[in-house]
């Protein structure tokens, strides 16, 4: 059974493809491009999965979706009319890209600032402690502390 799509204005007839035959023709244009099937629970005749085309943009990031292969009706059949759309949407995959990395650099960023803020109060916490002030007090273990004690009782400064 043929899928008719539209491919620049013009609706053009597509036999069907596994997703191998469609795995290689997108790989063909980027080694980066993948296939991922998705998951959609609220379909309008229920739960169905469709196909994403992804752009691997490295190892800590995640992928960034180029497009996703279904419609309001449900997922369109596969066929190499998602490789043509692909191709059309080659500036999509750059913006993917950069997008995903600008994420991932405010996240690191996030991680850095709230690290920063805890150490910040565990250095203002040792200084109040270092001048005499009430500070926060950390977990001692148990033997630690009677060693204190022990060394308290017999006269000696702790």
């Amino acid at each position: 059974m043929y899928s008719v799509s539209e491919v620049g204005g013009m609706a053009v007839m597509f036999a069907p493809s596994s997703v191998d035959e469609i795995s290689r023709a997108l790989r063909r244009l980027d080694d980066r491009l993948f296939l991922d099937p998705e998951y959609e629970p609220l379909g309008p005749r229920g739960p169905y999965v469709y196909m994403t085309v992804k752009y691997h943009v490295g190892s800590e990031h995640t992928p960034g979706v180029v497009l996703e292969w279904r419609d309001h009706n449900g997922p369109k059949p596969l066929s190499m009319a998602i490789v043509e759309q692909v191709k059309r949407q080659e500036g999509a995959m750059a913006t993917a890209y950069i997008e995903a990395m600008a994420a991932n650099e405010r996240k690191r960023q996030e991680a850095i600032r709230a690290v920063g803020d805890g150490a910040y109060e565990i250095g203002r916490s040792g200084g109040a402690s270092a001048a005499g002030k009430k500070s926060v007090n950390l977990p001692r273990s148990q033997s630690l502390r009677m060693a204190r004690d022990k060394a308290r009782a017999r006269g000696e400064k702790v």
